[in-house]
């Protein structure tokens, strides 16, 4: 239930041209295409309440960690890219969840 809940709020809060992908196990990466380092925390920032704000059934509520980085601030590759907002992920995750966290 929690997966279908979070494909389905990634899949409402992108855009056609953006890409939403599960990584695995309860990881999810959020591509949004074209947008500055500013807009792509805007968009986490507005992301994480939305994913932990209703009760899922069997689960009640989640708490969503977001690791933010963007091209070319944080990387300058996919790969470097991915590594970047996988760092910012876990950081938000070792300071006590539930938040937005930056390259």
């Amino acid at each position: 239930m929690v997966i279908r809940h979070v494909a389905a709020t990634l899949a409402e809060a992108s855009r056609d041209n953006d890409t939403a992908a599960r990584l695995g196990g309860e990881e999810f990466a959020l591509l949004l295409a074209g947008v500055n380092e500013k807009q792509a925390i805007t968009a986490a920032t507005r992301l994480q309440p939305a994913l932990s704000a209703e009760p899922i059934k069997g689960a009640g509520l989640a708490t969503v960690s977001l690791g933010v980085a963007a091209c070319p601030v944080h990387a300058n590759s996919e790969r470097s890219l991915y590594a970047a907002s996988d760092k910012a992920l876990y950081r938000a995750k070792d300071s006590g969840r539930n938040q937005v966290c930056v390259a």
